[in-house]
């Protein structure tokens, strides 16, 4: 393998064999298709159950330089590629909830294989999407951003970087005032209130079959800890207001920038681009949720337990399934300790075995900090600040934000507002420019990057990086 520099792209997250296998196909085969160009490399590590994802960051570069040229070409593409998006996530939604609507136990191991041959297909079809869309919307923000320098402008149109629609993180935080509202008002109906909000909401948590679904009771518990720290009917009203008036300002701004006919369309492809990196992670993660039990059951029908399925191959499955033949105890006692699937130089391996993570790290350079993780959001407050990494996923964990410590989490809320006044900046991981973040942090003069994706994988406490929000650019500095 020569020598490359590695983005480090993912970094932390429990995964299946299942997705680490599809990823790099997706990235190969099927990104192909739709784009007419693929990535060649594209390797993805697991060790302690946690797998790193890596990308060549010339060839990155270099397919960023292909998209440019696709939407000088068609100046329709983003729209296209966005509706095949939509196309594609309502195939994989449609088959997922069709094998979850007929009970496992009903279905013979031939009619599994053929509905999962059907929806490994599905799913691999959409992961050219977990990689395309912040290509998209960094080309279209700096061709955006030309536009209106060249007009003499120095305007910031930061505000123009919100998402053309409702995200359902926006939509889940709404429910859950609601929800809490619901109870304070009535009491008596709480059971029944969160029965219903666990049907809408289940799926939210589901980023891979090794995580569990939400529970009623880890409802009941966000419920009492928004009631305990708020008046929910007051934080919805701020919520909501606090919505409507970044998206005024987006409004506002577009028309004051007199755009062309063409101008504006480039505005509103970025808008959906920036909805799409959330929508994505919504369609991946209802997949999962439907099809758990069905994935589980054959499980139970192979006689291996929950871990030892989630290191079999998709063609394992489906040999079990169709001769009843499984991988050796050995084979998933080895990928058990570590194994790379690795997209070199368009071929898709598996290498399994602690020894092998060790080798490719060596051979990418890792140990000798070849790899240079930068994370790609949105600006939600522009400034530029350096600082040290504090992860945190809860309110019990805001107290570890000390003055001048970049914050890191998935999203805010408002428990998290002591902590964000510490902070010399704001990391999210999902979110857009109407999200409590990106409020919070305008309100403040905090610099923020929103919507990355995966800031909370990719970092961990102690690292110094800088946060250029500027660009929407985070970088690992030590």
């Amino acid at each position: 393998m020569k020598r490359k520099t590695w983005l480090l792209v993912v970094k932390g997250r429990k995964s299946s064999l299942f997705r680490s296998y599809a990823l790099p196909i997706g990235a190969s085969v099927y990104m192909k298709k739709l784009l007419g160009k693929k990535l060649f490399s594209y390797p993805v590590l697991m060790q302690d159950g946690k797998t790193s994802v890596y990308i060549d960051r010339d060839e990155a570069q270099q397919f960023g330089k292909h998209i440019h040229q696709l939407l000088q070409r068609n100046p329709h593409y983003g729209s296209q590629h966005i509706q095949e998006f939509k196309k594609r996530s309502r195939v994989l939604l449609s088959l997922c909830k069709q094998i979850a609507s007929i009970p496992v136990l009903h279905k013979t191991n031939a009619a599994l294989l053929l509905q999962f041959k059907m929806y490994l297909l599905a799913y691999q079809q959409l992961m050219p999407f977990m990689i395309t869309p912040h290509l998209f919307q960094s080309i279209l923000e700096s061709e955006i951003r030309a536009i209106v320098a060249d007009k003499g402008n120095n305007q910031d149109v930061s505000d123009l970087f919100i998402p053309w629609k409702k995200t359902f993180e926006t939509a889940y935080q709404e429910d859950l005032y609601r929800l809490s509202i619901d109870i304070l008002n009535n009491p008596t109906q709480e059971a029944q209130k969160i029965r219903a909000f666990h049907r809408s909401w289940a799926w939210i948590s589901m980023d891979d079959y090794p995580y569990e679904a939400l529970s009623e009771n880890d409802i009941r518990r966000l419920v009492d800890e928004q009631i305990t720290r708020e008046q929910p009917k007051s934080a919805l009203e701020s919520y909501l207001f606090n919505q409507k008036r970044i998206t005024k300002k987006a409004d506002q701004c577009l028309r004051s920038l007199f755009l062309s006919r063409e101008e504006k369309q480039k505005v509103y492809v970025l808008q959906m681009y920036i909805w799409l990196r959330t929508e994505r992670l919504k369609t991946i993660r209802q997949a999962f949720f439907y099809t758990k039990p069905y994935i589980l059951e054959i499980g139970r029908r192979a006689g291996v337990s929950e871990e030892e399925l989630y290191l079999f191959l998709p063609s394992e499955i489906c040999t079990f399934l169709k001769k009843n033949k499984l991988p050796s105890k050995y084979v998933l006692s080895k990928r058990k300790e570590g194994y790379v699937m690795a997209l070199i130089d368009g071929k898709n391996r598996l290498y399994a075995g602690k020894h092998w993570v060790k080798q490719f790290e060596k051979l990418m350079g890792l140990e000798n900090g070849r790899a240079v993780p930068v994370l790609h959001g949105s600006s939600a407050c522009l400034g530029k600040a350096c600082g040290h990494v504090k992860v945190i996923f809860s309110k019990e964990e805001v107290g570890k934000i000390q003055q001048g410590d970049v914050l890191v989490t998935s999203m805010t809320t408002p428990d998290y507002v002591i902590a964000m006044r510490r902070a010399s900046a704001i990391v999210t991981d999902e979110g857009g420019v109407t999200c409590h973040a990106a409020i919070v942090a305008r309100e403040m003069n905090i610099p923020c990057v929103i919507g990355t994706g995966n800031a909370t994988q990719v970092l961990k406490d102690g690292d110094i990086v800088q946060v250029d929000a500027n660009e929407g650019i985070v970088h690992i500095l030590k």
